[in-house]
């Protein structure tokens, strides 16, 4: 197995998501998206992480997830937690490994959504620069 390629993007697609009055994944909005041609059994190391900050007065759960955009399908463990007033600015890391199942061009988007019953159409701050981003790390089977 050869390394064959590391993309890497920091550059955040949103800079704010409206909280909704639960936590739904299909509200979800992608933060970081990476193109890139795959043959079949090639693997992918996908490693994102964001910043995020809560100036709503009162807790916001955050979800997080990587997401191969092709299928549709949620491709890593869905992590969330709540960002409280006190906490105030807070980041979240998440990694996974996908294998190519057929040649092709595959997209993979770091998403969030964010819930609480005390929304009031308030947004959560995403934070661009050195706050986030999404590796993808390329590994062919030969």
């Amino acid at each position: 197995m050869h390394i064959i390629a590391i993309l890497m993007t920091g550059v955040a697609l949103i800079s704010s998501l409206k909280i909704q009055p639960w936590m739904d994944h299909k509200k979800s909005r992608a933060v970081f998206v990476l193109s890139m041609p795959l043959r079949a059994g090639d693997k992918v190391i996908l490693n994102g992480c964001l910043g995020m900050t809560n100036d709503t007065g009162y807790n916001v759960g955050v979800g997080i997830a990587i997401k191969e955009n092709v299928s549709g399908k949620i491709i890593s463990p869905v992590q969330t937690r709540n960002v409280t007033p006190d906490m105030h600015h807070d980041s979240n890391s998440i990694m996974t490994v996908f294998e190519a199942p057929a040649d092709g061009v595959y997209e993979f988007a770091l998403i969030i959504w964010a819930g609480s019953t005390a929304a009031d159409g308030s947004r959560l701050t995403i934070e661009n620069g050195r706050f986030g981003q999404l590796i993808a790390q390329i590994i062919n089977k030969e």
